[in-house]
């Protein structure tokens, strides 16, 4: 659910960067753990989880430019739309939202490709 406010969004996209950074150490010792292991005794299951992990990376990479790419331009017309027909430039205030907007559009996938596994790697 995204603020309203500016500085919600602002406080919004801070926190969620924790969370993210947060739950990603969490994964990269699960996953470290699993492949030390793995080395002394490989098995199938040690092998889809080193392909769900350049997998995941990759969907998640993509999602995260297109995210960007499409709030971007989203944000970008409706601001300069805006100032063309009511004869202004867009404000700092605008454009500084239309950061947040992007930024959290291109963390989101992160988020949900983290949270996945967190859940997954927690049984």
């Amino acid at each position: 659910r995204a603020s309203t406010s500016l500085a919600g969004a602002w406080f919004d996209l801070a926190k969620n960067s924790m969370e993210l950074m947060q739950g990603s150490a969490t994964v990269i010792a699960k996953r470290t753990t699993s492949m030390a292991a793995a080395t002394i005794n490989p098995t199938a299951a040690n092998e889809r989880e080193m392909k769900r992990m350049v997998d995941e990376k990759v969907q998640a990479s993509a999602a995260s430019m297109m995210g960007m790419a499409f709030s971007a331009a989203a944000s970008w017309q409706s601001m300069y739309l805006a100032s063309f027909l009511d004869g202004r430039a867009p404000s700092n205030r605008q454009g500084e939202r239309a950061v947040s907007d992007v930024l959290a559009a291109g963390m989101a996938p992160y988020q949900k490709a983290v949270h996945r596994n967190l859940k997954r790697l927690r049984k």
